[in-house]
């Protein structure tokens, strides 16, 4: 395939390029092409009719959106929009990147949420993530929409990660906090790329739910860190409400995938074995080691 890869200097981003390093790609970092801009759009997709188009940019400041909402709508809905139809008008179908944040609204839920459960953000950066699934549907019907959540463990170079800010923090000698009322599913962002080059190559259309199979708490998440790593730092659980962040997140976004059963297409692994590879792959680079 013929690829265009819109984002490709994120944590997400530079792993795609390593996945699909058998297929012609072609990596617009963020700074390459604008996606608020439809003649910068143009001017990068036009020429060159890629065979699909994927859409990593989006913007992922979650508090700041609560204040302000205009920037993550811009980006996450309008400009979501812009490449769906862009790709369109060359005839390649547009793989678009979602988030679990879409979810949250029914109070109490535990248990995962199905690519055919319905959506209900409690947060800004949630609706207009949500806002831009559906304008992409609407711009180009060949789409596949890939909603993840809690993305860890890109390469070192692309920034940090929660493991990295815990491994950091342990080295520092602080002590951490992490709160232990939100249940997500972590997700190991280099077997998220394989697994996304593997579903685009079987030409699967509409709603695919792609995380590591598992649950916890940020808190959990922490502590099987900490264990696998075999520190001992301070670390204690908090509640949503003592952390005080900005916007809302949901208590429960946990996710299950009925798709990729219909695709032939393997779960990926339980996030416990990816802390584990993230960790042996960054044995002596990492802050605490």
């Amino acid at each position: 395939m013929k690829m265009a890869i819109i984002g490709a200097s994120s944590h997400l981003g530079s792993e795609l390029v390593r996945a699909a390093s058998s297929e012609e790609v072609t990596a617009f970092a963020h700074g390459d092409c604008d996606v608020t801009d439809v003649k910068s759009l143009e001017a990068a997709l036009i020429p060159q009719r890629f065979d699909v188009v994927i859409n990593l940019a989006s913007y992922n400041r979650v508090d700041d959106s609560e204040a302000n909402p205009a920037p993550a709508m811009a980006v996450n809905a309008e400009g979501a929009r812009n490449v769906a139809s862009v790709a369109a008008r060359i005839g390649a179908p547009v793989c678009h990147v979602s988030t679990d944040y879409v979810f949250g609204a029914d109070a109490g839920r535990n248990a995962p949420y199905a690519e055919d459960d319905e959506p209900g953000p409690i947060n800004a950066y949630g609706r207009s993530k949500l806002e831009g699934e559906r304008l992409v549907r609407r711009a180009n019907p060949d789409h596949l929409i890939v909603r993840t959540s809690g993305l860890f463990g890109a390469a070192k170079r692309q920034g940090t990660t929660f493991p990295e800010v815990m491994l950091a923090k342990a080295a520092a000698g602080e002590p951490i906090r992490v709160v232990d009322d939100q249940t997500v599913t972590p997700t190991y962002v280099p077997e998220l790329a394989e697994k996304m080059i593997e579903i685009l190559r079987s030409g699967a259309t509409g709603i695919v739910h792609l995380s590591n199979s598992g649950s916890c708490t940020w808190y959990e998440f922490a502590c099987e860190i900490f264990r696998q790593a075999g520190l001992s730092p301070d670390l204690a659980p908090i509640s949503s409400e003592e952390f005080g962040a900005a916007a809302r997140r949901p208590a429960y976004s946990v996710m299950t995938s009925k798709r990729l059963p219909e695709l032939g297409i393997e779960p990926m692994r339980p996030w416990q074995d990816c802390v584990r590879a993230w960790l042996e792959k960054n044995a002596g680079s990492t802050s605490a080691t």
